[in-house]
């Protein structure tokens, strides 16, 4: 999708493709796409607006053709269904005109690192259901044959009842990139903000890039390093370091094999959930909260208070404090 931005960047107002939709703000400041909050209306007057994140790519000349990137996501989306991935937001939307190509999702207010920074602070076990969570979404994308491209924590979304959503798929980006040369790296996966960081994975950098896909246990090392940043609260460090906060040690010890430099030596992201299962995440994250609140999370919010009323005996059997 080209290296360099459009001469022609036109008003977020008056957006071809965009016009039933209103501009609220900008989000973000990447080099490559820009991200851009607006609002849809829907169900007529008075019904509250669907807000969207929009990300924009100014082409370079009108001659640029998407075509292959958009048979791409659209391949992904399909793949990547509620059903079979109920914690990965694909993109939903895309349109490609002239001089400009748009990607669309449903906007969600928390990223990871920020709902991780606010108080009131996640619990300890909210934090392992946080990671059981971002391990099933990996787990759903190499599944299905996805790689994400692009995770970190900022691509990690959470709901007002901490659902996992892992967003903003970057397959459509350089799998390998120069090592020499940070250029490439700030105008792909530089996000522009004030945190500096790098989650890919080192074998990623190569002396001579050729085109390619990133390999699904790339994606393995970017999940470690986003669970040890949630379970330590910590979004900037030595990632060494952040592990020895992490506890209990077993979760530390998957971690540690997690960001291993070589990808060979990195267990899968099912290997990683099948390892923790009863010892460190609950067994009841696996037999029923999992399918329980993903069920949940799809009605509207009359359904869900009567589904709780209804299931409370059961979720307070086995989500509860013991002997309650």
């Amino acid at each position: 999708m080209g290296n360099q931005l459009g001469s022609v960047q036109p008003d977020y107002n008056n957006l071809p493709e965009l016009q039933q939709l209103a501009f609220v703000e900008r989000l973000g400041g990447g080099r490559f796409l820009k991200t851009l909050k607006y609002a849809m209306s829907v169900g007529g007057s008075g019904a509250p607006a669907q807000l969207l994140a929009v990300k924009v790519y100014f082409k370079r000349t009108p001659n640029e053709k998407l075509a292959p990137y958009l048979e791409m996501l659209t391949e992904v989306r399909a793949r990547l269904s509620a059903e079979a991935a109920p914690n990965v937001m694909p993109f939903r939307w895309f349109r490609e005109t002239t001089h400009v190509a748009y990607l669309a999702r449903q906007y969600l207010h928390s990223t990871l690192l920020e709902r991780a920074a606010t108080p009131p602070f996640l619990s300890h076990d909210e934090k392992l259901w946080v990671a059981f969570q971002l391990l099933s979404a990996l787990s759903q994308c190499h599944a299905a044959g996805v790689v994400h491209g692009d995770i970190k924590g900022e691509n990690v979304l959470l709901t007002s009842g901490h659902w996992v959503l892992l967003t903003d798929l970057g397959n459509f980006k350089p799998a390998l990139l120069p090592v020499d040369d940070p250029a490439d790296f700030s105008f792909y996966f530089d996000g522009g903000g004030t945190r500096r960081s790098c989650y890919l994975a080192p074998e990623r950098f190569a002396e001579a890039p050729l085109a390619s896909h990133p390999a699904a246990q790339a994606g393995v090392l970017c999940s470690g390093r986003a669970v040890t940043e949630s379970m330590t609260s910590e979004g900037a460090g030595e990632l060494r370091a952040l592990l020895q906060r992490v506890s209990p040690p077993p979760l530390a010890d998957t971690l540690l094999r997690m960001v291993a430099l070589s990808p060979e030596e990195r267990p899968t992201a099912a290997e990683c959930l099948s390892s923790l299962r009863g010892c460190v995440l609950p067994e009841a994250f696996y037999s029923f909260a999992h399918g329980f609140f993903g069920q949940l999370r799809l009605l509207d919010h009359e359904r869900q208070a009567a589904e709780v009323c209804d299931q409370y005996a059961s979720l307070i059997a086995r989500l509860g404090p013991k002997g309650t």
